[in-house]
């Protein structure tokens, strides 16, 4: 009924939890850097959060940056986990 489980690999929660705290992490990080660079063309020297969440920042640049940095992470961290069985 459920697919096998991949051998050598034991589920634990930090398989899931690492790279959902780098998306959060990374959108973030993401919103502010294309933000800064949309608010020093608009010529506004101090941004505020509303700023940021109105219009200034890229949100589909951050999430994809986000999702990618994710993926590097999983993919580093599933291959820590089968060569050490941490």
């Amino acid at each position: 009924m459920f697919p096998s489980q991949p051998t050598g690999i034991t589920p634990q929660a930090r398989n899931l939890v690492v790279p959902l705290l780098v998306v959060v992490g990374m959108v973030a990080v993401g919103i502010a850097i294309t933000g800064e660079t949309a608010f020093r063309q608009a010529g506004i020297a101090t941004p505020s959060l509303m700023h940021y969440l109105d219009k200034g920042a890229f949100g589909s640049t951050a999430a994809l940056w986000g999702l990618q940095s994710a993926l590097i992470v999983l993919v580093g961290l599933l291959g820590a986990l089968r060569r050490h069985q941490i």
